[in-house]
């Protein structure tokens, strides 16, 4: 993480949401890594053809519609094996 432990929580977050967005929309994703990074985050996705433009626009609003529903989001501490 970087200094600012806030922000990478929420990008951490969000990429959790960003893969819950997806998975509801191509089921068959096969998820990778999704760490956050100095300037967002990201997760390496397998999916059966290529996102589209109009796709990333449909996770976008998909990940939006979560947010307005106010789900709480809570950290938590796990140990590193």
């Amino acid at each position: 993480m970087s200094k600012n432990e806030a922000l990478d929580t929420k990008r951490h977050s969000l990429a959790h949401l960003m893969a819950a967005s997806i998975q509801e929309l191509f089921p068959e994703a096969k998820f990778g890594v999704g760490p956050v990074i100095e300037d967002g985050f990201y997760y390496d996705v397998m999916l059966s053809r290529t996102l589209t433009p109009e796709d990333l626009e449909t996770i976008e609003k998909r990940m939006t519609e979560k947010v307005k529903q106010g789900l709480r989001f809570e950290r938590s501490e796990m140990p590193n094996r």
